[in-house]
């Protein structure tokens, strides 16, 4: 199978732009995986309040954190 010059030239420029593209990903050579988690206005949060006796929360003198 012979290709054509013109189609390995087109070949060569899509690799190359492809490569440029998977090389220019990452700029960000320091790892800081929270660096870039900024807690936003709009996200929002969860707050809850329960009601029960003191026996759920508490083991003898410790906290009871889960059952």
């Amino acid at each position: 199978m012979v290709i054509p010059g013109s189609s390995i030239a087109l070949l060569m420029t899509l690799l190359s732009i492809v490569s440029l593209e998977v090389s220019g990903i990452e700029a960000n050579h320091v790892y800081m995986p929270c660096g870039e988690a900024l807690v936003q206005r709009s996200d929002g949060f969860a707050f809850g309040i329960v009601f029960a006796a003191r026996t759920p929360f508490f083991f003898g003198n410790s906290v009871q954190l889960s059952h």
